[in-house]
């Protein structure tokens, strides 16, 4: 399963590592982020930069953590996730 959602730079919770939760439509088991194709080019180096990946799953939803720098862009992206059995 795959869904877009938006990472946005106000969101993020922390003092670094920053994170900040995504809530998907189904419960999920296992997941990854990329950023979406539809970015600008400063989207694209926030996202590179900051070191973003998936740090926990629980239910639908899904946080998300930057290690090496805090967004100050939104940023779009694409969950790709396992679903649960029955969700």
């Amino acid at each position: 399963m795959h869904e877009s959602a938006t990472l946005q730079a106000s969101k993020w919770k922390g003092s670094g590592p920053w994170t900040q939760t995504i809530i998907m439509a189904n419960n999920v088991t296992t997941g990854v982020i990329t950023i979406s194709e539809n970015t600008s080019s400063a989207q694209a180096t926030a996202f590179a930069k900051a070191g973003i990946s998936v740090s926990a799953v629980s239910g639908k939803n899904v946080t998300v953590r930057a290690i090496m720098s805090k967004p100050t862009v939104d940023l779009p992206v694409m969950v790709i996730y396992e679903q649960t059995e029955g969700s």
